[in-house]
């Protein structure tokens, strides 16, 4: 996906409902070291890869006030069950109701995580929309500007419980 997609959350959340994937290896001579990202997943959501960033002053500023702290963090999501979830919005598959395994398992996510917010920022770097939702608007959201990421002007939406 042409698009950086993840949610912003604690980092406590995150060390609860995220497993680390297992990197490789590589030795010399005696020493055996890590090699690779650091790569997360969630056992709900299959073929889906997180890697954990900063999240930046611009971004922070429009983050509900319990996130805006140094605790908070960036779970960039990508992986081939992103990019199928991409290709079956491009030719219509899916229909009402929450039928991509992609997107029952980040409705499960989110629900998991509680507090959280929910960003898309297109290749062209855009980011105009910023609102607040609640879960059950959150597919419509994710549908609509993935499903057209050349027309998305990318979004960052703070989850509200209703």
């Amino acid at each position: 996906m042409n698009a950086k997609f993840g949610i912003i959350l604690k980092s406590a959340k995150r060390e609860d409902l995220l497993v680390r994937i297992p990197s490789g290896s590589r030795s010399w001579g005696d020493e055996i070291f890590e090699v690779g990202d650091v790569e997360f997943s969630f056992p709900k959501m299959g073929g889906v890869k997180f890697k954990i960033y900063p999240v930046l002053g611009f971004i922070k500023k429009h983050l509900p006030f319990d996130l805006q702290g140094d605790e908070s963090e960036y779970a960039s999501i990508d992986g081939e069950g992103l990019d199928d979830y991409e290709n079956g919005l491009r030719v219509g598959r899916f229909d009402v109701e929450i039928s991509h395994p992609f997107e029952r398992g980040l409705k499960t996510l989110i629900d998991e995580i509680g507090l959280c917010s929910i960003m898309l920022v297109p290749d062209s770097d855009e980011l105009e929309e910023f609102i607040s939702i609640n879960s059950s608007q959150l597919i419509y959201l994710v549908r609509n500007n993935i499903g057209n990421l050349a027309q998305s002007k990318g979004f960052l939406a703070s989850l509200r419980s209703d």
